[in-house]
């Protein structure tokens, strides 16, 4: 895709000229176009990828935290070797106790914010997840109000084509001349009726 060019031309969609601004989406739909998609794949496919980009460090941080883990739990099961100098083995002793024990204390720490990052990745997932199927209904919404638009243009022209040939019918109906009925004439000898009131 000429992501580059498309781009460009989106960012001239901010303009403060309308004329401007108009034109440039214009174009940038024909570029989209040209490549097969719209703007709602355009905006799916950028959704995803910032997503996928989330994802991709969280991952990242998990594989580091991971192996942060498998080392201090290395170094927590080594075996402790008493000192050679008897005289400082308590003193040693209490310090190695020491540092285990804060080995442990880092080791949960590091567990947690594992388990942290682990739900904090699948709530990116489920988010993502949930984004898409809003784009594909968007999508899918869309192409039916474009279905319905051609059915009521389609319905529009034929209603015009059906009211002109009305028209059409009308004005051959009045231009033809009315044939009026001839006055019935008397017959010779036929008596007058005249009426009276009284």
């Amino acid at each position: 895709m000429a992501s580059d060019r498309i781009a460009k031309v989106l960012a001239l969609a901010a303009s403060d000229n309308e004329a401007e601004a108009l034109h440039a989406l214009r174009t940038a739909q024909r570029l989209l176009a040209a490549e097969g998609i719209d703007f709602v794949e355009l905006s799916r496919r950028l959704i995803a990828g910032d997503e996928s980009e989330a994802l991709t460090a969280m991952e990242d941080e998990l594989f580091d935290l991971r192996a942060e883990v498998r080392r201090l739990r290395g170094e927590i099961d080594k075996p402790v070797r008493p000192p050679a100098d008897s005289a400082n083995g308590f003193g040693r002793a209490a310090e190695t106790e020491a540092q285990l024990i804060r080995l442990r204390a880092r080791l949960a720490e590091l567990t947690a914010d594992l388990e942290g990052e682990r739900s904090q990745t699948l709530r990116l997932q489920a988010s993502n997840a949930n984004l898409l199927r809003q784009c594909e209904e968007t999508h899918r919404l869309r192409q039916e109000n474009r279905r319905l638009i051609q059915i009521a243009e389609a319905m529009a022209a034929e209603a015009a084509a059906r009211a002109a040939e009305c028209h059409r019918l009308t004005q051959s109906l009045e231009s033809k001349p009315r044939a009026h009925p001839a006055p019935k004439r008397r017959a010779a000898g036929a008596p007058v009726r005249q009426y009276a009131l009284f």
